[in-house]
């Protein structure tokens, strides 16, 4: 999470400025944060939910700090990611009940 913020913290004032040289162009910077339904529901541990929970309170008060500068801010949920430890998870049979 301190990534996230600290890489936001550096790109934010870019993002302002092409915001406002923007003009009449429809689209406006955007930041993207990943995390997942862990950040609402049990999923995984302890840890990775409230990481994720963070993930989406970071993204929710950036977008009400930055919308009036023109920059949109979003946690975005990708779905089951076909990572190495989720294979290994279910080679195991762990899967269904890590995952909630």
């Amino acid at each position: 999470l301190r990534g996230a913020y600290m890489a936001a913290c550096e790109a934010v004032p870019l993002m302002i400025d092409t915001a406002g040289s923007a003009g009449s162009a429809p689209s406006r910077p955007l930041i993207v944060l990943i995390s997942s339904f862990g950040g609402k529901s049990y999923t995984f541990n302890t840890a990775y939910g409230v990481g994720k929970a963070a993930t989406d309170r970071l993204a929710s008060d950036m977008h009400v700090q930055l919308k009036p500068h023109g920059v949109d801010t979003v946690a975005l949920y990708p779905g089951l990611v076909r990572t190495e430890g989720n294979l290994e998870m279910e080679r195991r049979g762990e899967w269904a009940a890590a995952s909630g």
